[in-house]
């Protein structure tokens, strides 16, 4: 941007300056111009200035090239775009554009990425040549993203006396700046299209654009610059159109490279290649679209990461031993002219701290530049992959879509939970939304979203099969719904952990699920009243088998076994019978436990009736 400014103050005819400072002093030959408010409006912004006799030159004619470079000050690139769009049109502006008017250089960039004007138009003009005003009036109307409004008004009947004279693709552009009071007629209703254009009329035609701009609240953007993100780092390895990036922060990041985006190597256009494996990148992006990948690739560089171990200061030499993701050991030696950075701010080597994330740009084992982060970092997204060996690798992906991955071994887990309690790390599974702590690039603890779904009512099926194990669920309203066992399932009594075999069809559980997998289950109450006694009517006695089978008021059947059973006694006179001779169809409570939820060991039967 300031060898822009310092080109732009070279050129005799009309200078513009982005560090110019506000309009301060009159200029001699303003007094009683008709344009004086114009000019001194944009003297003020800083877009025009005079000359070193005092002058400004009102009636100076300008050329297109002059008015280009006016117009590109609609924008305000900033560093990173302003870098990308001199590299894009670099090429074809020095091919196309004199080397004598190489001043406007970057300001012919801008408006060819704003649109302000075409490279086939630019091919095709004569940028010394002074501008016409039916000319600046497109360009203009470009210039504050006007051109839809124009493509409106193809059938416009422009009123000036010479409206034949303005070329029909130029009339409704013409329209657009008559409607805004941008231009108007001379004293004989004449537009004068051919016309060459003064400072003065330029600065009146720019001057009240502006105003109707701010007046409107019109923020002008370079659409195909916007929101532009870039990425430093070393590419760990190449897969197709997929690559590892391990960033300057120390996250490893799997990127997308799309087709169309531009990839360049040493400055020049080149293409992804597993060869470039180790090579520092930087990697732009456009609203979270790669747009362009920059790799650098020497033999004689090495770009080594990894953790800060120690320091070691000798009287000739400093150096720094890295731990790196293999957690194999090296050593190197730091330059004393290194550029160290250490969270974003430049530090002497002895302020690294030990157990940071490094990067270093290394030349013969000698390292030039160090770039040094705590590595801490919190992630929200989704788990893309999870996969388990000795290994864990998880991958998540933010809501920009960025894929981050990481590794930990199985003996050194994170901790997770789900909604405040501790599971195991099988629980997580792809799709699951989760909240990752990393600290030293490494994840600490893996937070999965509470959004799981409680449902209660009867168990009425339990399947077995290759798949796993399912449950029938019949809610309260009627409708029944099927879910998979998770095989780690937690299962509980009230407070007290029980059994998944204590769970027996025609139990009344709680349980919730995950997608469509239960991965808790509480026991709300068994098919059988519970306690240690049970009630109802005989229906069948099988004195072989000691089995009694009865039916609860609640209509469920239960087998009672008489294997421990010691009593059996008529409440209302006292005497005890046999097993063989119990009347079928009495009504009896029987004390004991249960061994299942339809199973009841009896130790003393009462028969009340």
């Amino acid at each position: 941007m300031k060898k822009r400014a310092m080109a732009l103050a070279l050129c005799f005819a009309l200078i513009f300056s982005l560090g110019m400072p506000a309009f301060a002093a009159a200029y001699s030959d303003l007094e009683g111009h008709w344009a004086r408010k114009y000019i001194e409006d944009l003297a003020a912004k800083g877009l025009m200035s005079g000359y070193d006799d005092g002058t400004i030159r009102p009636e100076n004619n300008i050329t297109v090239c002059e008015t280009l470079a006016l117009l590109s000050r609609f924008y305000s690139p900033d560093t990173l775009q302003d870098e990308l769009i001199q590299s894009d049109y670099k090429d074809f502006i020095s091919a196309n554009v004199p080397s004598s008017i190489s001043w406007a250089y970057d300001e012919i960039a801008v408006c060819l990425a704003a649109g302000i004007i075409n490279q086939s138009e630019l091919k095709s003009l004569d940028l010394t040549k002074t501008i016409q005003k039916e000319a600046l009036s497109v360009f203009l109307v470009r210039a504050m993203k006007m051109e839809k409004t124009a493509s409106s008004l193809k059938d416009v009947a422009l009123s000036f006396a010479d409206a034949g004279k303005i070329n029909d693709s130029f009339k409704p552009h013409v329209a657009v700046l008559v409607s805004l009071g941008v231009v108007n007629g001379d004293n004989n209703n004449n537009f004068n299209p051919k016309s060459s254009v003064t400072r003065a009329v330029a600065a009146k035609m720019v001057s009240v654009s502006l105003e109707y701009l701010q007046k409107n609240g019109v923020a002008l953007t370079l659409e195909s610059y916007a929101e532009l993100s870039r990425r430093e780092g070393i590419i760990e390895s190449v897969s197709g159109m997929e690559i590892s990036f391990r960033g300057l922060d120390g996250l490893l990041r799997i990127i997308a490279i799309p087709s169309e985006a531009a990839v360049k190597v040493n400055g020049a256009s080149g293409a992804l290649s597993s060869d470039y494996a180790g090579c520092y990148a930087r990697i732009t992006s456009s609203r979270g679209n790669v747009i362009k990948v920059d790799i650098e690739s020497s033999s004689s560089v090495k770009w080594v990461q990894g953790t800060l171990k120690d320091l070691a200061f000798y009287t000739d030499a400093t150096t720094v031993y890295i731990k790196d993701k293999t957690d194999s050991e090296s050593v190197y030696t730091v330059s004393g002219s290194a550029e160290i950075t250490q969270s974003g701010s430049t530090v002497a080597v002895a302020s690294l701290t030990k157990g940071f994330f490094l990067t270093l740009r290394c030349e013969n084992n000698i390292a030039t530049r160090i770039v040094s982060v705590s590595g801490d970092a919190s992630i929200s997204g989704t788990v893309s992959q999870i996969s388990f060996g000795t290994t864990v690798t998880l991958q998540v992906a933010d809501e920009s879509g960025m894929k981050y991955s990481f590794s930990f071994g199985i003996s050194n887990l994170p901790e997770v939970t789900r909604g405040g309690r501790t599971v195991t790390i099988d629980r997580v599974k792809a799709g699951d939304s989760v909240g990752l702590t990393v600290k030293n690039c490494a994840v600490t603890a893996i937070a999965l979203a509470d959004n799981g779904l409680t449902v209660s009512g009867e168990l009425t099926s339990i399947v077995n099969n290759a798949t796993g194990t399912s449950w029938t669920i019949k809610k309260s309203d009627g409708s029944s719904v099927t879910y998979m066992l998770d095989e780690t399932v937690t299962v509980t009594n009230g407070t007290s952990t029980i059994k998944l075999s204590d769970i027996k069809v025609g139990d009344t559980v709680s349980v919730v699920v995950y997608g469509s997998t239960i991965t808790e289950i509480s026991l709300k109450s068994s098919a059988v009243v519970s306690g240690s006694q049970i009630s109802g009517s005989v229906l069948l006695v099988n004195s072989t088998d000691g089995v009694i089978t009865l039916l609860t008021s609640s209509g469920k059947l239960v087998y009672i076994s008489s294997s421990s059973l010691r009593w059996i006694i008529y409440a209302s006179t006292g005497t005890s019978i046999g097993l063989s001779v119990l009347p079928t169809g009495s009504n009896i409570v029987a004390y004991g436990e249960y061994s299942g939820s339809s199973n009841f060991a009896a130790k003393v039967i009462i028969i009340l009736s």
